[in-house]
């Protein structure tokens, strides 16, 4: 175990060693329940094809707040028969698009395919590398912001900037850890810092920063395996700005509801209910607003509805094949 977590620390130092300025992603509240749209090292963890398409609405009313929709689907690659070798190797798809409202500055579409190899280090138990590869359309309108009309815009380098351009390659690596109970991952979006200089003109020396996550949850048996407590956390790190972090706890009952509490760090206490109906998942959750954006805003909504394509396997031979902690 102590050699499984020194590995990922390397992998954190060796990725962090590159500076990171600001935020530019989206963030998603419901990340158990679509861990791969974070992690490209959880493709393929449970034995059925997954798929999850969502919406994100934050800060509800305010002018050109951030909404976001997304989409991944991930499967194991078949093995050929006759073949023991206990690693596995996955596939998967995300598609994820994010801008300040339906007519704000901007806004950015991403496509994104993932390879992901698992590798046993234990019974039941897993290390597993991988990466997402893809494109982005980045989109900047500035005769779309809305200014009061005794301010102005005056900026040299931008000013008439009106520019769609397609930034790429877009790497995004991952490592993650797990077993039939918990689990740990680390992540890297915008691994190559891709300039904007196609977006915003070429005097900025603006560019897509790194941001890493590092997430780990444990499932927590009460009494029977009919209940279990999750508890689980998602930090997030952008240089010279302070760490971002979620702190989850969901109560389960048999696999099939969740419920559960969020608080993020200086932002909000999120509200969580996960529903499993056979092969359909929906998941929903509330954010309500406590940072300084709650006196010009309302509050936020998030809705997921997932399908596994293995309807033949009940949930309780699913929640055996990989950690139940995320979904």
């Amino acid at each position: 175990m102590k050699s499984i977590f020194k590995l990922l620390n390397i992998f954190a130092l060796i990725i962090f060693s590159v500076n990171v300025f600001a935020q530019q992603l989206p963030q998603y509240s419901d990340y158990m329940i679509n861990y791969v749209a974070l992690n490209p090292a959880a493709a393929g963890t449970p034995g059925c094809m997954m798929a999850r398409i969502g919406y994100r609405s934050q800060w509800v009313g305010a002018a050109a707040a951030p909404q976001t929709g997304f989409f991944t689907v991930h499967k194991n690659i078949e093995k050929r028969k006759g073949t023991i070798r206990q690693d596995k190797h996955a596939w998967g798809l995300k598609i994820e698009s994010d801008g300040t409202g339906v007519n704000g500055p901007i806004s950015m579409l991403s496509i994104q395919g993932a390879y992901a190899y698992h590798k046993p280090v234990g019974t039941g138990k897993y290390l597993s590398f991988g990466i997402y590869a893809g494109i982005i359309q980045y989109d900047y309108k500035e005769n779309n912001i809305k200014l009061p009309e005794t301010s102005f815009l005056d900026d040299p380098v931008t000013a008439g900037a009106n520019n769609r351009a397609l930034i790429y390659p877009d790497i995004n690596p991952g490592i993650m850890y797990y077993s039939n109970n918990g689990y740990i991952g680390y992540s890297l979006k915008n691994l190559i810092g891709n300039r904007l200089s196609k977006v915003y003109g070429s005097g900025t020396s603006a560019r897509l920063v790194k941001h890493h996550y590092l997430t780990f949850g444990r499932s927590i048996d009460i009494g029977s395996t009919a209940f279990a407590i999750i508890p689980s956390a998602n930090i997030k790190f952008v240089s010279h700005f302070p760490p971002s972090f979620d702190i989850t706890c969901m109560f389960d009952y048999r696999n099939m509801i969740d419920v559960g509490l969020q608080y993020r760090y200086f932002d909000g206490i999120n509200t969580i209910i996960n529903l499993k109906l056979k092969n359909f998942t929906i998941g929903y959750v509330y954010d309500y607003n406590l940072s300084a954006m709650k006196y010009g805003s309302g509050n936020g909504h998030e809705l997921v509805f997932g399908y596994r394509f293995c309807v033949e396997e009940p949930i309780d031979k699913l929640q055996k094949e990989h950690c139940p902690a995320y979904r």
